[in-house]
């Protein structure tokens, strides 16, 4: 092959290279010929909807654990007051038998106690509940 037959071809490739990549870097700089449709005012409202409902599922579950949680503190809490006033109500009628004592102290001691164990008990109770 000789050099002026060479020279024509490698320039001949060099142009066709040089077109292409003037056509790749304008294609690639131009609009995108088929646009993403904007969002419309109800999608986006439907959107919001969307996220509202899920948080709100999900902050209720938080919600509702966080309240069983704190019943079954509470009733522990009553269970031990209730179990102070029933050892408050034998020492005040053993007292009371011996003649120490006035009636009305261990009967006292006896209905904060019952008034306890009734908070701890429904304390309980509600905790146990099953969610909504």
């Amino acid at each position: 092959m000789d050099k002026v037959r060479l020279g024509k071809v490698l320039g001949a490739g060099v142009r066709h290279a040089a077109r292409t990549a003037i056509e790749a870097s304008k294609a690639a700089a131009a609009p995108d010929p088929n646009p993403a449709p904007r969002q419309t005012a109800r999608q986006h409202m439907d959107v919001r909807r969307a996220a509202q409902g899920a948080s709100r599922g999900f902050f209720g579950s938080v919600k509702h654990a966080g309240r069983a949680v704190w019943l079954q503190v509470m009733g522990t809490l009553f269970a031990f007051f209730a179990l102070y006033f029933v050892q408050a109500t034998i020492t005040h009628f053993a007292s009371y038998r011996e003649g120490g004592a006035h009636r009305q102290q261990w009967y006292m001691s006896a209905a904060i106690a019952l008034l306890f164990a009734w908070f701890a008990v429904s304390s309980f109770v509600r905790a146990a509940r099953k969610p909504r």
